[in-house]
């Protein structure tokens, strides 16, 4: 048992990595211009009455500008670079998929602290005791047809898809504005064969930016 719960703490632990990354790498991205400025080139202007040292600093000053002009223009380059594209555009639902996820193992997490408490309880009766372990087996189980049938749907091309099981039903949420026929029907077989659960009991809704 103290493994189950050491397991589902690393999985919320890991969520909460990749989202604290991904809003890393977002806010990077916006200040990313602000941050990189023209190099000072610790010139230091003085009067010498020479023309050829004025036209040296002159000259020296526009290259200074160049460098920088270079250095902006660097700067833009890479946030139209098409990697960094595909990061922004797959972040919202890649965002909502970690959310969801996140929020559904943090209640498992509060579920289990509970039980285990009760467990540990030295007012607990043996019969209260098993029937606590019965209830920590049927959460672990749960949660792992949840993760093949999400893994599966990922596998088929339905990215960030959620599968949720309560009191043996079935909620899926899957990223897109709407779905085809055929697509409902491969989602449906998915889930069932994971979770056991019959398609009157299967709910699938999407979402879309």
């Amino acid at each position: 048992m103290k493994f189950v719960f050491k397991r589902n703490h690393i999985i919320i632990t890991v969520l909460a990595a990749l989202i604290a990354v991904a809003g890393y790498l977002n806010y990077v991205d916006k200040n990313a211009k602000n941050t990189i400025k023209p190099a000072d080139t610790g010139i230091e202007e003085t009067t010498t009455g020479n023309e050829e040292n004025a036209d040296k600093e002159n000259t020296d000053k526009d290259d200074s500008a160049e460098t920088g002009d270079e250095i902006i223009s660097n700067d833009i380059d890479i946030k139209d670079e098409p990697g960094q594209a595909i990061i922004v555009n797959g972040t919202s639902e890649l965002n909502f998929a970690i959310s969801a996820r996140l929020s559904r193992e943090q209640l498992r997490a509060n579920n289990k602290e509970l039980l285990m408490s009760i467990i540990e309880s030295d007012k607990a009766t043996e019969t209260e005791r098993q029937q606590v372990i019965e209830q920590l087996i049927l959460i672990t189980q749960t949660a792992e047809k949840e993760n093949a049938a999400e893994t599966l749907l990922e596998s088929k091309g339905y990215e960030g898809a959620v599968v949720t099981m309560t009191n043996g039903s079935v909620d899926v949420i899957v990223a897109g504005e709407s779905l085809t026929d055929v697509q409902r029907a491969q989602i449906e077989d998915v889930v069932k064969r994971k979770t056991e659960v019959d398609a009157n009991k299967i709910t699938i809704t999407t979402i879309s930016d």
